[in-house]
């Protein structure tokens, strides 16, 4: 699926439901009128799946049970929609690779990763490019935590385990070298068991550090600004199954959608989250029925 992510209002009338899913386009198009006035939406008897959210114990096992469940349809697109970036990344590392972050073209953790690259030196700068993929990949703040350790610590990691992050963060440490810490994100993806959950936050970082052994730019954070004004440019490739918040899937159409936490949105967020899927909805809620209220 590709699109320029520009957003675009909600059909008003269930064209794009007609071929998939024309009971869940009709009753959409009755719960835009519902949300136009503010009133609460039944979930009962209605062509969406409802899942439980009420445990706070079992909810988030629910809610990835239900990423699984949407997942498992080879071809189709999936949006797992979360009201907050933070449990998008909570969600989206646990689901093993199967699900990507939407990511928004400026980043916060980009930039910042890129700056204090840039400002560090030595070990620091092994702790930052390890910290960086700690956001990106699993295993890093658990099995590669004793490595961290090390470099905070500055001095160099003991042991055979991860033996090839380890060398590579020491070139990383040793040489102001933008291939170097190139070198050492493929390492870390290599290590056993670890999954890129954020696969677009990393490879913007690695575009930004091939633009800078390419001559592109002087430096990493200007590098990232160069990758960001190009990317504007470029129609984006999404992963087949993604996490997103409302802001960042309004405007894409997807397969299927789960709406994880349905119970914080107000109407528009409701709007947006709702409209996501053309063949299946599904809603994990601590009740089956959404209260529309007037705020986002």
């Amino acid at each position: 699926m590709s699109s320029a992510f520009d957003p675009e209002a909600d059909p008003t009338k269930p064209w794009r439901w007609a071929d998939a899913n024309p009971a869940l386009g009709e009753w959409l198009e009755a719960v835009l009128k519902f949300l136009e006035h503010h009133q609460g939406i039944d979930l009962r008897g209605a062509p969406v799946r409802w899942v439980d959210g009420r445990d706070p114990t079992r909810k988030a096992l629910n809610q990835q049970e239900a990423c699984f469940q949407a997942g498992r349809n080879k071809g189709e697109t999936v949006a797992a929609i979360h009201g907050w970036s933070n449990h998008c990344h909570q969600i989206a590392s646990g689901l093993g690779g199967l699900y990507s972050c939407v990511e928004a073209i400026d980043t916060k953790d980009l930039y910042e990763a890129a700056r204090s690259m840039g400002a560090t030196s030595g070990y620091g700068r092994a702790v930052v490019v390890l910290d960086f993929e700690g956001k990106c990949i699993t295993q890093v703040k658990t099995t590669l935590k004793t490595i961290r350790n090390a470099f905070d610590a500055r001095r160099p990691p003991k042991g055979r385990k991860n033996a090839e992050v380890s060398q590579a963060l020491l070139a990383v440490a040793k040489y102001n070298s933008p291939a170097a810490i190139q070198f050492a994100l493929q390492a870390v993806i290599r290590v056993e068991h670890a999954v890129v959950y954020r696969r677009e936050l990393l490879r913007k970082m690695q575009k930004s550090i091939r633009a800078v052994m390419a001559g592109e730019a002087p430096s990493l954070e200007e590098a990232v600004w160069v990758v960001r004004n190009r990317s504007r440019w470029l129609v984006r490739i999404l992963p087949c199954c993604a996490v997103g918040t409302t802001l960042l899937v309004k405007g894409l159409e997807f397969h299927h959608a789960i709406v994880l936490d349905p119970d914080a949105y107000g109407a528009k967020n409701l709007d947006v989250a709702l409209m996501r899927g053309s063949k299946s909805l599904t809603v994990v809620s601590r009740v089956p029925m959404l209260q529309s209220r007037a705020a986002g």
